[in-house]
């Protein structure tokens, strides 16, 4: 009994020797399968190709190795030996339009591989080509060039040739040859256009067709609504005398390319004769003699002021840039009022625009330096004219050199009465004398008053003074005697009267 059972040992361990573990019965074949991708698109038309690598891990030849399909297409791929490795591309031809979901598995020998599944999209062959919008303005200013940023990409496995973009059939850009899944930027540039609204239908044209039209729209603002002016601030009304100031700011859309901004003082009152604000991508001299020059870079945001000149639409969402106020005097100016008018020019690219507009400013003549004749004069002949006129400052400033002067008659005295400076407010007087025999009665005397205002002279009105001269009264000397002589006699007379009653009462009461 021992003797069979060490006879069974040793032929069980000659058998695990003899055939390991896994190969007990027989040698097989084992195939592994790889696919490159799983998930890709196809245009209709195009075969869907499937890279597959199987490799035998097994420890026999695979036989009649067949790749095969759930849609019934099939290849035979032959032997695969022991730890070979054979990759082959497998087409699916049957498919359906939209996404579709494919098993592939191998069969060789007497055994099957586990399906790999595989999902695929088809599309029509005229959507090989994608075109799509990186980047375009909303809207661009008459004289500007529209540029778009465009990608189109070629999405098939081939290579295609005649590409083209178009709206609708005018072909706006070139391409040519695309390479498969090749991606090209393109910019197109458009100069002709309408003012407002622009529609584009922009599509991708080759030879497997034409691709789903792009729209693109942008509005086209008028050259003249580029650019605003803003009347800023004025000192206006002004009394005579005084120096107009007023300043004007330019605000420009950043939305337009301008150059050569520049804003000219049309009337010679006004200095400086204007500003040179440039452009904002390059600076150039300035062309009028006497134009300040500006820095359009420096410009702010904002501004609400109504703009003067051309309106812009309610519609335009444009953004300003608003520079700092560009200030502009006049002087000299005689009372009533005064229109300024300015002229606003630019150029968008090969566009020039001009635009003038008019700002008014109030001189006014009251109040001023005024004369004032305190009194009437009246005189004795033989006698000396005493001559009082009042000098009233009723100009908001102080002014300076004042003087009274006599117009036309050198027998005044004194020949000018100087009072110098005088303040806002002052009332002052100033005295003439002159003798009576140098003037009859109801002769006009003329009086003026000369002062500066910040070294600039001026004078008021004449005022005319009359002189009414009178004879001296005669002498009464003989008729106050006359009357002393009548006043003696009176009392003489009621004296003797009295008297003589007094006697004759005495006698009769005797």
């Amino acid at each position: 009994m021992k003797h069979r059972l060490l006879l069974i040992a040793i032929t069980c361990a000659l058998l695990l020797v003899a055939f390991p573990a896994g190969n007990v019965f027989a040698d097989e074949p084992i195939l592994e399968m790889e696919i490159d991708k799983d998930h890709f698109l196809i245009f209709d038309g195009d075969r869907a190709a499937v890279g597959v690598t199987l490799s035998n891990v097994g420890d026999e030849i695979a036989i009649d190795v067949t790749l095969i399909s759930s849609t019934g297409e099939r290849k035979l791929i032959g032997n695969i030996g022991v730890g070979g490795t054979v990759t082959s591309t497998f087409y699916i031809e049957k498919y359906e339009m939209g996404m579709n979901e494919v098993e592939i598995y191998s069969h060789y020998s007497s055994d099957f591989t586990d399906p790999w599944l595989i999902r695929f999209e088809v599309r029509p062959p005229d959507e090989s080509i994608t075109l799509r919008l990186v980047d375009a303005p909303l809207s661009i200013y008459e004289g500007d060039t529209f540029i778009a940023e465009l990608e189109v990409q070629n999405l098939w496995q081939n290579a295609v040739s005649g590409a083209s973009i178009k709206n609708g059939d005018e072909v706006l850009y070139l391409i040519g040859a695309l390479q498969p899944d090749e991606t090209q930027a393109i910019e197109l540039r458009f100069d002709e256009y309408e003012i407002g609204t622009n529609t584009l239908q922009l599509v991708a044209s080759h030879e497997r067709g034409v691709a789903a039209p792009l729209a693109l729209e942008f509005d086209v603002y008028p050259a003249e609504n580029a650019v605003r002016a803003y009347f800023a601030s004025s000192n206006s009304p002004v009394y005579l005398a005084e120096t107009i100031e007023f300043s004007i700011v330019i605000a420009a859309s950043e939305d337009a390319d301008i150059n050569q901004l520049e804003l000219i003082a049309l009337s010679n009152e006004v200095t400086p004769k204007g500003y040179y604000l440039g452009g904002q991508n390059a600076a150039e001299e300035p062309q009028v003699e006497g134009v300040e020059v500006a820095d359009l870079g420096t410009l702010l945001t904002g501004g609400a002021a109504a703009p003067m000149g051309a309106q812009q639409p309610e519609e335009e969402a444009a953004t300003f840039i608003e520079g700092s106020e560009l200030h502009f005097i006049a002087d000299k100016l005689a009372a009533g009022v005064h229109t300024f008018d300015f002229q606003l020019s630019y150029r968008i690219h090969n566009m020039v625009v001009q635009d003038e507009f008019s700002i008014e400013v109030e001189v006014l003549d009251i109040p001023s330096m005024k004369l004032i004749q305190a009194e009437p004069v009246t005189a004795l002949e033989g006698e000396e004219v005493l001559i009082t006129l009042h000098i009233a400052n009723g100009l908001p400033v102080d002014v300076d050199s004042v003087s009274v002067i006599p117009v036309g008659n050198s027998y005044t005295a004194p020949s000018e009465f100087f009072i110098g400076e005088m303040a806002a407010g002052d009332f002052l007087p100033a005295y003439f004398r002159i003798a009576s025999d140098h003037i009859e009665d109801g002769d006009e005397l003329q009086f003026k008053v000369t002062y500066r205002v910040e070294q600039k002279a001026y004078e008021t009105p004449i005022v005319s003074t009359i002189i009414s001269i009178e004879e001296p009264p005669e002498s009464n000397t003989g008729t106050y005697f006359t009357i002393f002589l009548v006043v003696v006699v009176v009392l003489i007379l009621v004296w003797f009267f009295l008297r003589r009653r007094r006697r004759w009462t005495q006698s009769r009461s005797s």
